[in-house]
């Protein structure tokens, strides 16, 4: 090999090299990415053996030690569920695991490895898209609202407001806020528009039902529609009330 050749080679490798460390993002300083095997890892209180073949499995898969550790990178694009055309967004997304008493960011808990038990601090395993600098998809569409089987049932005091900056105010003749079956509620205000997207966000599906005259007729406390709404709750007509009002202790109660 000439000299020529041999410089070539040489900045050819240490481009490589560059490269390579470049990918290496161990999360944020806050938020460390950790090798959990270096944490005594246990399973239903006994030890897991890093020097097996396969130290952990699911779903008849193999996960290597080196899935979730130390480094941000997409680590579940192996696995069977995003190889397929349809693949979740989740899969495409870098995280790492994180110990949870020394993580600042957002984290979590592992549900896929919900049993398996960080010896050195009594935790669970715990993970963070947050110190890669991504939102965690994996568990933002599953909320136990999302498993109710029907849509959450939302209602409203139908508020004229001369500001409409936090009150709903009712258009004339103009769409408003549609509820997940695209029915019209001929309400708006940034309060519904809020919330109305904050549901969307997270994939749960809502229809908007009105305040029942009965309720409107109850007096606890006061004849306040929002009041009203409450009782809805209370009742069980309704599964969620959307307002900007006072906590006071008598809505307080009519939910306890």
């Amino acid at each position: 090999m000439s000299s020529s050749q041999k410089i070539v080679f040489l900045l050819l490798a240490a481009i490589c090299l560059q490269s390579a460390v470049a990918t290496v993002i161990p999360g944020d300083a806050d938020c460390a990415c950790i090798d959990p095997w270096t944490k005594n890892l246990t399973k239903h209180g006994a030890s897991l053996n890093v020097a097996t073949a396969c130290p952990w499995s699911g779903n008849g898969t193999c996960y290597p030690t080196t899935y979730g550790a130390l480094n941000c990178s997409t680590h579940d694009e192996f696995t069977p569920i995003c190889k397929v055309g349809s693949a979740p967004t989740w899969c495409s997304i870098s995280w790492c695991y994180v110990d949870p008493q020394k993580c600042a960011r957002p984290h979590g808990t592992s549900k896929f490895f919900g049993d398996i038990i960080m010896g050195h601090n009594g935790r669970p395993l715990s993970y963070s898209y947050a110190t890669c600098g991504n939102l965690n998809y994996y568990s933002r569409g599953d909320p136990e609202l999302r498993n109710l089987g029907r849509k959450l049932r939302v209602s409203w005091a139908t508020i004229d407001s001369s500001t409409g900056f936090t009150k709903v105010a009712a258009l004339e003749g103009k769409d408003g806020i549609k509820d997940s079956s695209g029915k019209n509620t001929a309400q708006y205000g940034s309060i519904v528009h809020f919330m109305s997207e904050l549901m969307a966000y997270y994939g749960i599906g809502w229809e908007f039902v009105e305040i029942s005259a009965e309720s409107l007729a109850a007096h606890y406390g006061d004849t306040s529609a929002i009041t009203a709404c409450v009782h809805e709750v209370a009742i069980n007509r309704t599964d969620m009330c959307w307002f900007d009002s006072w906590l006071l202790d008598y809505r307080l109660e009519l939910t306890t």
